[in-house]
């Protein structure tokens, strides 16, 4: 049972990595319109819940259920320093984010500067193909932020580290969490060298997170309010939509 898991989440780590590296480099340089750009949103919330309809009833099958994944209350059950090292660390994160959304909405200054950084060439598949650029697709922003707090936490966190711990029980820590942060950079290889090593050491705060609380629900809200706070990277710009 394990092994199949196993090797079901690594195909689709790898199909995940070749997907998105293919699209990022199709994509780039492209010209959208306002619908194609929203068409694509709608593409990876659908891409986004397949693996876990996917995988869910497979589970169920083999008579795993929510909780063996991470559905569970929040439960302290780790060394103490290290649980309060990562909830200080965690805390730190999720207030840098919300300071993030909190300077877009208050500092002109801000927001120029971040536009800078954006447009820089390096930045362009982020910029034009990634990014929410008005209040539609803001709104699909949220959904695939929130799906990707869910679907990825579920098969990231919860699923990949019951498997883990199924085939090696007596596996260290260090070992789970360095193996889980590689696939899961890995797994964004679409974003360049420098996107897999930014989300690799974010991956290590959600796996650190998830092991500490042993449950998702804190996992999957401090993914989502990573994820939706690049809605606030660029203003609302009525002449936006004939520019992508």
């Amino acid at each position: 049972m394990y092994i199949l898991l196993l090797i079901l989440f690594l195909v689709y780590v790898l199909l995940m990595a070749i997907i998105g590296y293919r699209n990022s480099k199709i994509l780039i340089g492209k010209k959208y319109t306002k619908n194609e750009k929203i068409k694509n949103y709608r593409e990876d919330l659908i891409v986004g819940w397949i693996p876990v309809f996917v995988l869910i009833p497979i589970c169920l099958f083999f008579k795993i259920n929510l909780q063996d994944v991470g559905f569970r209350i929040i439960n302290f059950n780790y060394n103490i320093w290290f649980t309060v090292i990562t909830l200080v660390i965690s805390v730190g994160v999720f207030a840098h984010f919300i300071i993030q959304i909190i300077a877009y909405s208050v500092s002109e200054k801000h927001r120029e500067k971040i536009k800078t950084e954006l447009l820089k060439p390096e930045n362009e598949f982020m910029y034009n193909v990634m990014l929410p650029h008005n209040i539609k697709e803001k709104k699909y922003w949220f959904c695939i932020s929130l799906t990707a707090g869910i679907c990825e936490e579920i098969i990231f966190r919860g699923l990949f580290l019951f498997i883990l711990q199924g085939l090696f029980p007596n596996l260290s820590i260090v070992f789970i969490i360095i193996i889980a942060i590689i696939l899961f950079g890995l797994g964004h290889l679409y974003q360049g060298i420098g996107g897999v090593i930014k989300t690799a050491l974010v991956g290590a705060i959600f796996t650190c997170l998830y092991l500490v609380t042993d449950s998702l629900f804190l996992v999957i809200f401090l993914h989502f309010i990573i994820d939706f706070s690049s809605a606030f990277l660029i203003k609302e710009e009525k002449t936006i939509e004939n520019k992508i």
